[in-house]
Protein backbone atom coordinates (compact mmCIF):
# COMPACT_ATOMS: atom_id res chain seq x y z
CA UNK A 1 0.00 0.00 0.00
CA UNK A 2 1.49 3.06 -0.96
CA UNK A 3 1.05 5.91 1.69
CA UNK A 4 -0.70 8.57 0.00
CA UNK A 5 -4.41 6.42 -0.98
CA UNK A 6 -4.44 5.74 2.61
CA UNK A 7 -4.16 8.54 3.78
CA UNK A 8 -6.68 10.22 0.85
CA UNK A 9 -9.27 7.45 1.43
CA UNK A 10 -8.65 7.71 5.39
CA UNK A 11 -7.25 4.03 5.67
CA UNK A 12 -5.93 2.61 8.28
CA UNK A 13 -3.29 0.14 9.08
CA UNK A 14 -4.46 -3.14 11.64
CA UNK A 15 -1.83 -4.99 13.22
CA UNK A 16 -3.07 -8.24 13.99
CA UNK A 17 -2.82 -9.03 17.58
CA UNK A 18 -1.58 -12.39 19.14
CA UNK A 19 -5.29 -12.89 21.00
CA UNK A 20 -6.83 -13.07 17.04
CA UNK A 21 -3.98 -15.55 16.06
CA UNK A 22 -5.46 -18.01 19.18
CA UNK A 23 -8.50 -17.15 18.50
CA UNK A 24 -8.27 -18.43 15.02
CA UNK A 25 -8.08 -22.21 16.46
CA UNK A 26 -11.51 -21.66 18.03
CA UNK A 27 -13.44 -20.96 14.73
CA UNK A 28 -14.96 -23.67 12.69
CA UNK A 29 -12.87 -24.57 10.01
CA UNK A 30 -15.28 -23.68 7.27
CA UNK A 31 -12.68 -21.88 5.04
CA UNK A 32 -9.11 -22.94 3.57
CA UNK A 33 -7.76 -19.33 3.35
CA UNK A 34 -5.83 -18.90 6.34
CA UNK A 35 -5.54 -15.14 5.93
CA UNK A 36 -9.64 -15.05 5.54
CA UNK A 37 -9.59 -17.07 9.06
CA UNK A 38 -7.21 -14.07 10.97
CA UNK A 39 -9.62 -11.48 9.76
CA UNK A 40 -11.91 -13.00 10.86
CA UNK A 41 -10.51 -13.56 14.15
CA UNK A 42 -9.19 -10.12 14.62
CA UNK A 43 -12.91 -8.88 13.71
CA UNK A 44 -14.57 -11.30 16.52
CA UNK A 45 -11.74 -9.82 18.79
CA UNK A 46 -12.19 -6.25 18.00
CA UNK A 47 -15.76 -6.03 17.67
CA UNK A 48 -15.82 -4.76 13.41
CA UNK A 49 -18.04 -5.65 11.07
CA UNK A 50 -16.37 -7.31 7.99
CA UNK A 51 -17.46 -5.88 4.43
CA UNK A 52 -17.37 -8.67 1.79
CA UNK A 53 -18.59 -10.44 -0.99
CA UNK A 54 -17.87 -14.22 0.53
CA UNK A 55 -20.44 -15.85 1.74
CA UNK A 56 -18.47 -18.26 3.29
CA UNK A 57 -17.48 -15.32 5.95
CA UNK A 58 -20.98 -14.24 6.87
CA UNK A 59 -21.12 -18.47 8.20
CA UNK A 60 -18.75 -16.94 11.17
CA UNK A 61 -20.01 -15.46 14.31
CA UNK A 62 -19.47 -11.98 12.95
CA UNK A 63 -21.32 -9.18 11.46
CA UNK A 64 -20.73 -8.62 7.87
CA UNK A 65 -21.95 -6.83 5.27
CA UNK A 66 -22.36 -8.38 1.69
Amino acid sequence: WHPTPLRLHRIETLSVSETAILQVDKLPRLHRDPIDRIIVAQAIIDEFTLVTSDRLIEVYPVPALS
